[in-house]
């Protein structure tokens, strides 16, 4: 029987990994803010300080990734920079109107 590994898809891979990563930080801060008595401080202030500093490293990662000739990669940072941005803004955003109670 030989061993063919199936072919691994970079993007899923990367940005998968960042979804995930994103998803941790936006849990671990809602679980320190309930911890702390609640009211969503500690979840949109968590946000707005570590969305931009992730957002950054992508950024980082794609351009040393184009810059050694990584393509895939590459294009799989700068896609995962868009989607943590949307995704974590929109989550920012929608945990600020509900702390507004707008």
């Amino acid at each position: 029987m030989e061993n063919n590994p199936q072919p691994t898809n970079v993007m899923a891979k990367v940005v998968g990994l960042n979804l995930v990563a994103l998803l941790v930080a936006m849990v671990s801060l809602m679980v320190w803010d309930a911890l702390d008595g609640g009211g969503g401080g500690w979840v949109f202030g968590g946000m707005i300080f570590w969305l931009p500093v992730h957002v950054l490293v992508c950024l980082v990662t794609c351009i040393v990734m184009f810059a050694t000739k990584r393509t895939p990669q590459g294009q799989a940072w700068l896609v995962a920079m868009f989607v943590v941005g949307i995704v974590g803004f929109s989550a920012c955003w929608g945990g600020m109107m509900i702390m507004s109670d707008f």
